[in-house]
């Protein structure tokens, strides 16, 4: 007669043994693919933030001084023609780059990222005149008030439109003004405009004025930097600029409520009910460095050009010389590293990056970590509109 036989305690020990083990090693492949997904995507999160920063930074940058290889006039501040650089900006970790601009507080890690001012036409400059947006056409007689003629019949089917900005260039020097007034009373009909709102500003040197074919077009003045938004998360945001008055404005930087000093600029943000119009390009870019390749040999050879931080809108010195900007962007993970309990995982491997000369002595020290990833991205560009053969 045959018995049935169960499992020892010992036997039930080990299979329960077994299978625990089993479910440890499973758990643990389970988190650390999931990890593995997690970094990824933050990897891959951080990639996107970045083509789209660098992207559109470096699109207008190679824009930069078309048209006006020698530099754009403009009436700030005293109302007489000066002549100003198609791309400068400020280096916030020492305030070089503008008068007036003092060195930024200790500690407040967020003024200490550079802003970058661009001169460019628009998109369509180059496409059909009194159809297209900001298409180029020719002046039609010398002076200081500056006429374009449309022949598209009585309607006027204008590139430009009131409170445009536009370039006035004769391909070596570009004056810059502003649309004051728009008029389609002639047959055909013209855009009568002048220049800004200081009388007699004109493009002086070398031409005693604007010359009939001088080439005007639409031009766009781009202000790029960092600030928190409402939530303190950080961005790359872009400002639409307007001429200086003459008084100094506050900017947006790094909130409505921070004013960030214009002197010396010739350009400010345009102000809209009381704020700036500013875009965002970028969320989770937290810092935005510039540098600005000199060439002071002439020879132009990029491995030979000086790098400096902060550029001067005046065109003199350095400026005179400016042939390429070198752009780099710290781009931080959307959300921080987290461990098995759900905290933040801190260490020195995700304390906020430096880069040129952002934390780069012993008594500017980086903030503590605080989880987030980050990653550096470095875009060189040459400006061919700046370059010798092109004057």
């Amino acid at each position: 007669m045959s018995q049935t036989r169960g499992f020892t305690l010992i036997e039930l020990m080990i299979s329960v043994t077994i299978m625990l083990v089993a479910v440890a090693v499973a758990a643990a492949v389970m988190i650390t693919g999931t990890n593995v997904a997690h970094k990824s995507e933050m990897w891959a999160d951080q990639a996107d933030f970045s083509r789209a920063a660098l992207g559109e930074l470096v699109k207008n940058v190679q824009l930069a001084g078309n048209g006006a290889p020698g530099g754009v006039y403009m009436n700030f501040p005293t109302g007489a023609p000066q002549l100003y650089s198609a791309a400068f900006g400020i280096d916030g970790r020492t305030g070089t780059g503008g008068s007036g601009a003092p060195v930024n507080p200790t500690g407040d890690h967020v003024w200490e990222t550079d802003d970058l001012w661009v001169v460019v036409p628009m998109s369509g400059a180059m496409k059909e005149p009194c159809v297209d947006r900001g298409a180029g056409s020719m002046l039609l007689t010398s002076g200081s008030d500056i006429k374009v003629r449309c022949n598209a019949g009585t309607t006027l089917a204008d590139s430009f439109s009131q409170f445009d900005t536009l370039l006035v260039s004769n391909m070596r020097t570009a004056a810059l003004v502003d649309v004051t007034a728009v008029h389609d009373s002639s047959t055909p009909p013209s855009l009568d405009y002048s220049e800004s709102s200081v009388t007699g500003f004109t493009n002086t040197p070398g031409q005693s004025g604007f010359k009939a074919g001088d080439l005007v077009y639409g031009a766009n003045l781009y202000h790029y930097y960092v600030r928190n938004d409402a939530d303190g998360v950080p961005g790359l945001y872009r400002a639409r600029g307007v001429l200086n008055s003459g008084t100094p404005q506050g900017t947006s930087y790094p909130s409505a409520t921070d004013s960030y000093p214009s002197q010396g600029r010739p350009l400010v943000d345009a102000i809209v009910s009381g704020a700036p119009a500013a875009t965002l390009i970028q969320r989770n870019v937290e810092d935005l460095q510039i540098a600005y390749g000199i060439d002071r040999s002439g020879i132009g050879d990029p491995s030979q050009f000086d790098w400096v931080n902060g550029l001067a809108p005046a065109h003199t010195g350095d400026a005179v010389n400016l042939r390429a900007v070198r752009i780099s962007v710290v781009v931080r993970s959307d959300k921080p590293l987290l461990d098995n309990q759900g905290h933040k995982i801190l260490s020195d491997s995700n304390r906020p990056a430096a880069i040129e000369n952002h934390y780069s002595d012993a008594t500017d020290v980086a903030p503590d970590p605080d989880g987030y990833r980050r990653m550096i991205y470095t875009r060189t560009v040459e400006l061919p509109n700046l370059a010798p053969g092109s004057l």
